[in-house]
């Protein structure tokens, strides 16, 4: 949706959004330097980011790596992503929503994405 003022348009309620996601639910981890894995369920994916639901909040900026699909780790190592924090908000008492864009991808990772992408 735009407006237009003067001579410029002007974008309200936009996505920021670098590329379309996809509905994704599955088991998360979130991995934090000198911390304890934090178990998570993924929202959504798109080839430049995530979102999760957590039981703990994060910090914008903060650094971290995300391992998708991680129910059954005997069959398959999950694929591992780097992402850094985009926002975190409330949803109720003791559940987050965080959304994360990738800063490194492994190759393993990349092929899942564009699987699931399509």
């Amino acid at each position: 949706m735009s407006r237009v003022g003067s001579n410029r348009a002007v974008l309200i309620g936009a996505d920021r959004r670098q590329s379309p996601r996809k509905v994704m639910q599955v088991q998360a981890r979130v991995l934090l330097e000198g911390d304890t894995p934090l178990q998570t369920q993924t929202v959504d994916l798109s080839h430049h980011g995530v979102s999760v639901t957590s039981p703990r909040q994060l910090n914008v900026g903060q650094e971290c790596t995300v391992e998708l699909g991680v129910s059954v780790p005997e069959i398959a190592r999950p694929p591992v992503l780097r992402a850094g924090v985009c926002y975190c908000s409330r949803m109720r008492e003791g559940e987050f929503r965080i959304g994360m864009k990738f800063t490194e991808v492994s190759i393993e990772a990349a092929e899942l994405i564009v699987a699931v992408l399509g």
